[in-house]
């Protein structure tokens, strides 16, 4: 849910913007939509995906622990969420690069990217299922969002070279390595701080939240310091709305 809010809260406003790009044939207008639509998606969704990986068994035991779940089916849960998180990424660049070739009036690409991730789908499902079970699907998913991003990666970036440039390469490195740092210090957070199974759900309701917000912070805290625009952006608007 949470990467459809992100995603569709981005998609809906560059949409009706790059039509009139393209109905007025301004590329260069068209190139730097793409450009900084596809460096949001990414500045948010590689954070979130690395906090899924580190949280998501803590989030399932959190959300349906108690309940009628057992054991086995908190763990399956686990695991498909693991797997699952893996292709956040590639299903927020498929959606706004689909976008772009919708506005753009150019329909076969976004066809042609989904029959192939279908295809895909279809294969890894055979292949993982009996190795992973239900993490089996939640990786074919994964896998088939990949490919669909990869499929209208390319010819965006033949027509625009607006994904992979000096620019955008630079600001990919930061957004993954601050990432990464926020990464390992909520993973040994989330350890010195593990909760029995014994302890009261508003305990573990707090300690949650309390190693998200720090995520969050470490996370544009260091994305600040490595110069990202994004960051700087989140900052001047947090300064603005405090005075």
């Amino acid at each position: 849910v949470l990467i459809g809010v992100i995603v569709l809260s981005i998609t809906n406003v560059i949409f009706p913007k790059m039509a009139k790009l393209n109905a007025g044939h301004d590329e260069a207008g068209f190139s730097k939509v793409i450009e900084v639509s596809i460096r949001s998606v990414i500045f948010l969704l590689v954070p979130l995906t690395v906090g899924t990986m580190v949280l998501s068994g803590e989030a399932v035991n959190l959300i349906y622990g108690g309940g009628e779940f057992d054991a086995f089916s908190l763990e399956i849960t686990k695991n498909a969420l693991l797997w699952l998180s893996i292709g956040m990424l590639g299903y927020g660049i498929q959606a706004v690069l689909t976008r772009a070739f919708f506005a753009a009036q150019k329909g076969k690409a976004p066809l042609f990217a989904g029959v192939a991730a279908i295809g895909i789908n279809i294969v890894c499902c055979i292949a993982f299922v009996p190795l992973l079970g239900l993490g089996g699907l939640a990786l074919a998913s994964s896998v088939a969002s990949i490919v669909n991003a990869a499929f209208l990666w390319v010819p965006v970036q033949r027509k625009y070279g607006a994904l992979w440039n000096k620019k955008q390469c630079l600001a990919y490195g930061k957004i993954f390595i601050s990432a990464l740092v926020m990464g390992c210090v909520i993973f040994f957070l989330h350890r010195w701080i593990l909760l029995g199974e014994t302890a009261l759900t508003i305990v573990k309701l707090g300690a949650f939240l309390g190693e998200t917000l720090i995520c969050v912070a470490v996370y544009m805290c260091f994305a600040r310091i490595l110069g990202l625009n994004e960051a700087k952006l989140v900052f001047d608007t947090v300064q603005r709305k405090l005075k």
